[in-house]
């Protein structure tokens, strides 16, 4: 069974990055707004499931509620033209390439993973739920090494948070009766 991927406004594809040094413990979340894809689901055999997708770079925001709103729009504005450089790359690609049942629950998703034109291997934990009224949940984390994508992770000397190299995705999706996936909502 093969289902389009879209963005709704119940959807939720985020990058959560950490304060850099010591006792620091604060996240920060980047949301996208912007993505489509495929999920070929076999129920049968889920281990032959494949995702892909693509998210565009253009869409990244940061909306944590207690920076300023000044702060909000300088980490956006350095994630999306600095980080992501997404006017030279706007698309993030995920492909994935192989998925190993885990023993008690979900699976091992591997991948490659595109941004900013550099391709790596990713691995991610994958949950796929049972079926409720013709859909399936879907939910997906990975760490990321931000300089394994070729992105410098910010410093206090550009005015921003000093963050850490290592980053977590996180996606949540859900398929729909009528053949589309939609990922559930951000807070």
């Amino acid at each position: 069974m093969c289902q389009r991927i879209i963005a709704a406004s119940d959807s939720t594809i985020a990058v959560e990055v950490f304060e850099a040094g010591l006792l620091r413990k604060r996240k920060l979340i980047l949301f996208f707004d912007d993505f489509s894809g495929e999920l070929f689901h076999s129920p049968e055999c889920p281990g032959q499931s494949r995702l892909a997708l693509k998210v565009d770079a253009r869409s990244v925001e940061c909306r944590e509620p207690s920076l300023s709103k000044a702060k909000r729009q300088a980490i956006t504005t350095y994630a999306r033209d600095v980080a992501l450089a997404a006017g030279q790359h706007p698309d993030i690609l995920f492909q994935s390439t192989h998925m190993k049942e885990k023993p008690l629950r979900g699976f091992v998703m591997n991948g490659q993973l595109t941004v900013r034109g550099v391709t790596r291997p990713v691995r991610a934990n994958l949950d796929i739920g049972p079926m409720k009224q013709h859909r399936v949940q879907i939910d997906a984390d990975a760490s990321i090494r931000l300089n394994d994508l070729g992105i410098e992770a910010p410093s206090a000397w550009l005015g921003l948070t000093r963050v850490r190299n290592e980053a977590m995705i996180h996606v949540l999706l859900w398929t729909d009766s009528g053949g589309h996936v939609t990922l559930p909502a951000t807070q």
